[in-house]
C-alpha cells in the first residue's frame, strides 16, 4: 500500500478499520460471512478488521485476510477513506479504509462468496455496497475516494402495477 496508517488524515480516529477489496479475474468481489443466525449466514462483507495499537494499516489488513479468509495478500493501494464521525450509530468517530488486494483465482472458500459489483446489496449492508462501488471508482479512475457519515439507504422502488383483467 502506498501509504501507511501513521500518515496525516488518520490520527484522531479512535478506531481504525481496514478492508481488502479482493477480485477475480472477472471483477466478482470476495466477500466473507459477517454474522450467522440460526446456522445460516445472514449477512456479509469485504475481509477486513479493526487496526490494533501500534499496527499500520498493511499488517492489519493481512492479519485480517489470513484470519477470516486465509489469504496472505499484500495491500496494493488506500481505495476508500469513509470518516464516520462523532455521532454516527457505532457512538465513536470511525475511519474505515478500503484497500486494494488485487486479483486472484476464484477459489471456493469456506465462509466465503464471490459476488459481482452490482449484486453486493443483496448479500451485504448499504454501506458495504456504498465503499464497494466507490473502491470501483478509485481503481477506474486512480484517485482515492472520500466519503463521509452513514450510508444512505437506496430508495425502494414502488411496486409494479397490478393489471386489471
Amino acid at each position: 500500500m502506498t501509504a501507511p496508517a501513521t500518515v496525516a488524515g488518520t490520527m484522531g480516529w479512535s478506531r481504525r478499520v481496514v478492508l481488502a477489496l479482493v477480485r477475480d479475474d472477472i471483477e466478482r468481489v470476495l466477500l466473507v460471512a459477517q454474522a450467522r443466525e440460526r446456522g445460516r449466514t445472514v449477512s456479509w462483507g469485504l475481509a477486513g478488521g479493526v487496526v490494533q495499537d501500534g499496527e499500520d494499516d498493511t499488517v492489519a489488513c493481512r492479519r485480517a485476510l489470513r484470519q477470516v479468509a486465509g489469504l496472505d495478500l499484500v495491500p496494493r493501494r488506500l481505495l476508500v477513506d469513509h470518516e464516520l464521525p462523532l455521532g454516527h450509530p457505532q457512538a465513536a468517530p470511525l475511519l474505515v479504509r478500503v484497500v486494494d488486494c488485487g486479483v486472484i483465482p476464484r477459489l471456493a472458500r469456506p465462509r466465503c462468496r464471490w459476488v459481482l459489483p452490482g449484486t453486493v446489496g443483496l448479500y451485504a449492508g448499504p454501506a458495504t455496497a456504498w465503499r464497494i462501488r466507490a473502491a470501483f471508482t478509485a481503481l477506474q479512475s486512480g484517485r482515492v475516494q472520500h466519503l463521509t457519515g452513514p450510508a444512505r439507504r437506496p430508495p425502494r422502488r414502488p411496486p409494479p402495477p397490478r393489471r386489471r383483467r
